[in-house]
């Protein structure tokens, strides 16, 4: 047998591609409070990171909770009279409709929706979630149909951390805006219109027997929600998997569907639903 035969079959020969190692994933550089905090205040380098590990239980939690909390301190430091909200309530929707019950029928209407009031932590939390489900895959049609290299999971993440970001330092402004407050003025204001109690909105400037479409539109023009839709038009270029994903085409995006958001929710603030 020659030398070179030899040498040729002494080499060992190589590993075929299923056999490789694969890549190890790249760690995460922040972990739950960092990516909280850095989507605040570093929204650029701290969604490269979730782009890389994305996350979205942490701050689902986090925002669930903040959800039941917020509700919570609500209840303790405006001590809502219930009975006449949800009286007001029925009584404007039954205008809007044109149609009458009597008194016995609105009592009962109003002693379901008084068992019910009890469970408005929990309702809130499991809300915030389907919400955050709901967002994210509306915006993973979005981006699938400008063809972005990413995953659902992702784009779950950016809308995740986004919004428990923004809801909960929302959520503290918001609770500290009603420490300034009479509790006495807080008792006949409804839950959901809590957010027009913070300057943050343009609702705060509205006198209280406005139109409900009117303070519906004037709740959408908020600082937190442009907040967030800077994020998110960040936080979607950043997972897009493309340089074609730019955050103008993001920014396009995010505030076509916002609009269509506000329509909808001027439309059921219309109809008495909002």
């Amino acid at each position: 047998m020659s030398q070179p035969e030899t040498e040729a079959r002494s080499e060992p020969s190589a590993p075929p591609p299923s056999a490789q190692a694969p890549e190890l994933q790249e760690a995460a550089k922040y972990g739950p409070a960092g990516r909280l905090i850095g989507t605040l205040l570093s929204p650029g380098e701290t969604f490269e990171d979730v782009s890389r590990r994305p996350t979205w239980l942490a701050p689902l939690l986090i925002a669930m909770l903040t959800a039941a909390a917020a509700f919570w301190f609500y209840n303790w430091r405006a001590n809502p009279d219930y009975p006449r909200i949800i009286r007001n309530q029925i009584k404007q929707q039954l205008d809007r409709r044109g149609q009458q019950i009597s008194d016995e029928d609105l009592q009962k209407g109003i002693n379901i929706q008084l068992a019910l009031v009890k469970f408005y932590p929990a309702f809130g939390a499991v809300f915030t979630a389907i919400t955050y489900f709901i967002v994210a895959g509306i915006f993973a049609l979005a981006m699938l149909l400008m063809q972005a290299q990413t995953t659902f999971k992702k784009i779950l993440s950016v809308i995740a951390w986004s919004m428990c970001s923004v809801g909960l330092v929302g959520a503290i402004v918001r609770c500290a805006s009603l420490m300034l407050r009479d509790p006495d003025s807080l008792r006949e204001v409804d839950f959901r219109q809590w957010a027009s109690l913070s300057a943050t909105n343009l609702a705060f400037l509205l006198p209280g027997d406005v139109s409900a479409p009117v303070r519906a539109l004037a709740q959408s023009l908020d600082v937190f929600s442009i907040w967030l839709l800077i994020l998110l038009i960040i936080g979607l270029a950043a997972i897009g998997g493309s340089k074609r994903i730019t955050k103008s085409k993001t920014a396009t995006v995010v505030v076509g569907l916002w609009i269509v958001w506000v329509l909808f929710y001027v439309g059921l603030a219309s109809m008495g639903f909002a």
